[in-house]
């Protein structure tokens, strides 16, 4: 399988578009710390014949007749920081739509000079400081070598090297184990996301996370904010992006990693809500099963789904329904001991989710998060039968299953342009289910001297575990703006683990 998915790393995946001279560029802008739209901020595009607009009561734009290619747009609102939003990618087959954050400015001057930010990497999440940026789409398809895998992007940020296996592509951040990383899906804590992983780590041969459903995202390096718990190393905190709620569009990409089938739109004519549901399935899986290559020979097969669906009321709030499933399996067969002998490594991952975003004023917004986890991996050895060689004798069985239900509750108050309080809480139960069981077997002396393994029908266990627990997070964070150039962060996350009763508190504080 090693040899298999470096080769595919080595290759290009190529798509096919339609040919259209200018596309639809729309979107919302909002404050970056209360969430509320801003009513008559300007977007324009920079170039030769600048384009612009305003946004309307819900806080929304639209700019037609944007040229395809990679287009820059300046977004400024009186009392708030400029933002530059710079070679966004514009294509025929498909409306780019923005959800635009911008910063109010804490200083009242008579006299402003307006000039682009000199962070354009800058991180969604508002209580960051250092060693955070945000990951864009355009990004993840333009760097070379990352095969828009956000944990082979972050190889290029400071403080960030390889473990060494491109296999299981698991990452160190600033020294740290690579088991301390942690994923989280549209504000709430998953499983691994990546197909070919091995049970405990947080790294893959394929990311299970799409171009097509992804939205611009954050890497932590560090420094996290207080709501951010349960990681030593980094944090990937990835976002889904939201269909289109104006237009019906499907897309297909084929290449040697999989083929890709999306589909997005509005549920009717008139309602913001929207749909997004994106398909992928392994091109040397479709391959494989033509007959053109022979199982056994390492071939990764996979495949996954990823989904959002928004749906915003006039008063219960936003509510968004998110996920992400898939499953791999690999066979791989060599000769030992005058053996032939097939190892099949397997997995399968689901993440179901429901977001709640509710605004209780112009300053506070409410977000609550529920979601549920399953991640299994599989691993079976044994002697290819002498019948047949689909027929695998098993001795040697690994199995691990690790389930989770969680609930993350965030409340996030705006004083002023100078205050922000957040508070909030995540609750875990966790259940696992271990095995790992081999089957006896004698040494046999051949005639001419070498050695056979004969097996019994006896099996032991090595390992047999069951059972279930809980975690408990909980935070407070304030962030203070004393000048423009001048920003103060603390803030107290608490853990606590019931399987040992253990708590850790961890003090958080950062001068920028």
């Amino acid at each position: 399988m090693r040899k298999t998915i470096l080769f595919l790393l080595a290759c290009f995946a190529f798509s096919s578009q339609l040919t259209s001279q200018t596309q639809t560029v729309r979107g919302t802008i909002v404050d970056l710390d209360s969430q509320v739209p801003l009513i008559g901020a300007t977007i324009q595009l920079i170039a030769n014949n600048p384009v612009g607009t305003t946004t309307d009561i819900d806080g929304k734009f639209q700019l037609d007749n944007i040229p395809t290619g990679r287009q820059s747009f300046v977004v400024q609102y009186l009392g708030y920081e400029v933002q530059k939003l710079e070679e966004l990618v514009v294509t025929p087959s498909k409306e780019v739509v923005l959800n635009i954050k911008l910063r109010e400015s804490v200083e009242q001057l008579n006299e402003v000079i307006v000039k682009a930010s000199s962070n354009n990497h800058e991180a969604l999440n508002e209580m960051s400081m250092i060693s955070a940026r945000s990951m864009t789409i355009e990004e993840l398809t333009r760097q070379p070598a990352n095969f828009n895998d956000p944990a082979r992007m972050a190889l290029g940020f400071s403080g960030v090297t390889s473990a060494g296996d491109d296999e299981s592509n698991e990452i160190v951040v600033r020294g740290n184990s690579p088991a301390g990383i942690l994923w989280r899906i549209e504000g709430i804590e998953v499983s691994n996301p990546n197909h070919f992983s091995e049970a405990g780590t947080a790294g893959g041969g394929i990311s299970m996370l799409s171009t097509n459903a992804m939205g611009t995202s954050d890497f932590f390096a560090g420094a996290f904010p207080a709501e951010f718990g349960n990681a030593l190393s980094g944090v990937f905190d990835i976002k889904l992006r939201n269909g289109n709620n104006n237009t019906t569009e499907a897309a297909a990409q084929i290449g040697l990693l999989g083929l890709n089938a999306a589909v997005e739109g509005p549920f009717k004519k008139g309602y913001d809500g929207a749909y997004l549901i994106n398909y992928r399935y392994s091109t040397l899986g479709i391959i494989e099963s033509l007959g053109v290559i022979e199982s056994g020979g390492g071939t990764p097969d996979f495949q996954d789904l990823s989904f959002k669906v928004r749906l915003p009321t006039k008063k219960a709030g936003t509510f968004s329904l998110f996920g992400l499933g898939g499953d791999f399996l690999s066979e791989d067969d060599y000769t030992s001991a005058g053996d032939q002998r097939r190892d099949i490594f397997s997995g399968k991952t689901g993440i179901v989710g429901l977001a709640h975003l509710l605004t209780l004023s112009n300053k506070t917004y409410l977000k609550t998060v529920v979601a549920a986890n399953y991640a299994g991996r599989f691993y079976d050895e044994g002697r290819l039968g002498l019948s047949t060689e689909e027929n695998v004798d098993n001795d040697y069985k690994e199995f691990f299953e690790d389930k989770s239900s969680r609930v993350s509750v965030l409340l996030n108050h705006k004083f002023n342009s100078k205050h922000v309080l957040r508070a909030g809480g995540v609750f875990s139960h966790l259940n696992y289910d271990l095995k790992l069981e081999e089957r006896l077997f004698n040494w046999i002396e051949n005639p001419d001297g070498s050695y056979t393994r004969e097996y019994t029908d006896d099996w032991i266990t090595l390992l047999d575990s069951k059972g279930d627990s809980y975690s408990i997070q909980s935070y407070l964070q304030w962030k203070y703006n004393i000048t423009s150039n001048l920003t103060l962060n603390t803030g107290l996350h608490l853990l606590n683990f019931g399987l040992n009763n253990n708590t850790s508190v961890e003090p958080r504080i950062g001068l920028n």
